[in-house]
């Protein structure tokens, strides 16, 4: 049975640490992004794609 991990990603240290620990002990990886207007909508959504690439994660979530 596959294990499957849904991580709420902002980009931050926080969300990316437990991604990692996930991805670590064999999850696949979900990471769910919203963009909601927040001043840095656009780095945060650039960093949570260059967090999925490197852990090999899905990306999912609610953009404006």
């Amino acid at each position: 049975m596959t294990k499957i991990a849904v991580c709420v990603c902002s980009g931050g240290i926080d969300s990316t640490v437990t991604a990692t620990i996930a991805s670590e002990e064999g999850y696949e990886l979900h990471l769910f992004h919203a963009s909601y207007g927040q001043r840095a909508e656009a780095r945060e959504k650039e960093v949570v794609e260059e967090i999925a690439s490197y852990l090999n994660a899905q990306i999912s979530g609610m953009f404006k």
